[in-house]
């Protein structure tokens, strides 16, 4: 188990650098409004990734391709990784061509590289300060048994596929206030942030009454499992809640970081999931004795307070 792991994981970093390349062209293209290369290259990736996974995995005899198990499957997603890289440069390409001159090729200075860096790396932070608190509550959830990890499991998968929108509408917000402080017009920038947010709530609201109506129907579709099922659907009427919350504070980061506003996201999930989440999930997962309910009921908080933050900072900012 343990080499196959080794294996994976070997074969799985060919893909980091065009993983790291196709980021920084989905944010530029994103930012020139040209945003159908990245829905062509997700859905043509999923297409040739599922097709690479038969073959790879499970081999072709009759044209002579042996199994390859989890070799395959990592082969097979570096491969992806390289063909939508391919896919963001002939976009790129395209935006050469379509212009009525060719390109000013002016070269990076040093103060490129330092903006670059003072307002990537609190994003980074951000994004880093927020996956892991999850990752965290994940093996908190491992500790207290088989059907509360399984169920955790579960509504975080479902959380994080619905999460999709909000980081989607978070992008677009970003690009939108972005535009309009570039041009000095920072009413419409605030116009444009509260509408983003207000967009994110609604639609992660959507995805709340949802989970809320189809809890148990949706864990029935990873598990038969009764007890796992039962589990979950308290799960999903936490995360029912959270929706909403998740989605301003994706927003919310997404509107301050067109404003140039990076930090205080950084600052805000920290503080919103380490100080406050995190604290409330021990004493009352653990503590009270609440199990993996407590461990949500502080994921919400953290949540909460986050986006409480963001929608402040944001409002000040863009006065």
């Amino acid at each position: 188990m343990k080499a196959s792991a080794t294996l994976y994981v070997d074969l799985r970093a060919i893909g980091i650098a065009p993983f790291l390349v196709s980021v920084a062209l989905r944010s530029f293209l994103a930012a020139r409004g040209r945003t159908r290369p990245l829905v062509i290259a997700v859905v043509v990736g999923n297409i040739a990734n599922l097709a690479l996974d038969v073959i790879l995995v499970f081999g072709v005899s009759a044209v002579g391709i042996p199994p390859l198990g989890v070799a395959g499957a990592a082969i097979a997603t570096a491969g992806v990784q390289l063909l939508q890289l391919v896919i963001y440069f002939r976009a790129l390409a395209a935006i050469d061509r379509q212009a009525d001159a060719p390109p000013a090729r002016t070269p990076s200075t040093r103060a490129d590289l330092r903006a670059i860096v003072k307002y990537g790396l609190p994003v980074g932070g951000q994004l880093f300060a927020e996956v892991t608190i999850f990752g965290v509550a994940t093996v908190l959830a491992a500790r207290l048994g088989k059907v509360p990890a399984a169920a955790h499991a579960i509504a975080l998968n479902v959380s994080s596929f619905t999460f999709a929108v909000a980081v989607g509408v978070g992008s677009a917000t970003s690009v939108r206030v972005g535009h309009a402080t570039g041009a000095g017009d920072l009413l419409a920038a605030r116009r444009r942030g509260l509408a983003g947010i207000a967009t994110g709530a609604v639609a992660m609201a959507v995805f709340g009454v949802v989970f809320v109506a189809f809890a148990a129907p949706i864990a029935h579709l990873f598990t038969d499992d009764q007890a796992a099922i039962a589990t979950t659907v308290p799960l999903f009427q936490i995360a029912a809640l959270f929706q909403m919350f998740d989605g301003i504070q994706a927003v919310g980061a997404g509107a301050l970081r067109g404003l140039g506003d990076t930090r205080w996201a950084l600052w805000a999930n920290l503080i919103g999931h380490w100080v406050i989440g995190l604290p409330i999930s021990l004493g009352v997962g653990f503590g009270l004795g609440y199990g993996v309910t407590g461990l949500w009921w502080g994921l919400a908080a953290g949540l909460c307070a986050t986006a409480v933050v963001l929608v402040i900072r944001f409002v000040a900012r863009a006065r």
